[in-house]
């Protein structure tokens, strides 16, 4: 997606990082990094950090207390953001190293720590806990049945963003107009979420 470095824009990145927030938070699995939005949001938020002092400093008013809300605000939901992807980084590693095209989603400072939390747990099977108690050939860990997998089945709210025509829904076609609020399994829109014609709700 293209963003565009313009002060005028900066109501519209609010709109995306919202809707980029919710998808995520929406979605039963990780989806891709967002990283020109990220980063130009973080950007935004260092440059109105000293703002927010500066504001604070100021007098006391409604408006000021205001302005620091908005910006804190944004702040707060960016975090949030990170939050949600290191909850689901952490609860399906074994799957996203697995799966070179999922791993690929990541940001390079996600991928690291998926693998470093990875060994961390595969140490503390091994060294800490039960397994240095049992037989040694039974103390390897079978990840293969030890993975956890997102449940892509899970039924999720749609709110269409653009008219979409019929699109297929397993075995049926359902057409979608902009506007239109639709609950089905998130493995038949987990495309149109990635490619932000539809948002999650």
């Amino acid at each position: 997606m293209d963003y565009v470095n313009n002060d005028d824009d900066q109501t519209s990145y609010d709109l995306l990082l919202k809707r980029v927030w919710r998808n995520e938070r929406c979605s039963p699995t990780l989806l891709p990094y967002e990283k020109e939005l990220v980063e130009t949001v973080d950007l935004a938020i260092k440059d109105q950090d000293s703002c927010i002092e500066e504001l604070r400093k100021m007098s006391k008013d409604s408006t000021t207390d205001f302005m620091i809300s908005l910006l804190e605000l944004e702040l707060d939901r960016l975090n949030s953001y990170h939050r949600d992807r290191l909850k689901k980084i952490q609860q399906f590693h074994a799957h996203l190293l697995a799966n070179k095209s999922e791993f690929d989603m990541m940001s390079p400072l996600e991928q690291k720590f998926c693998e470093q939390f990875t060994d961390l747990f595969e140490k503390h099977f091994n060294n800490c806990c039960f397994l240095s108690g049992i037989p040694e050939k039974l103390q390897k860990l079978n990840l293969q049945y030890m993975i956890v997998k997102p449940e892509v089945d899970n039924h999720v709210f749609v709110h269409v963003l653009e008219d979409l025509g019929d699109v297929q829904v397993g075995d049926a076609e359902l057409e979608m107009n902009s506007g239109d609020f639709v609950c089905m399994k998130f493995s038949d829109i987990a495309s149109l979420v990635e490619q932000q014609k539809v948002e999650l709700v």
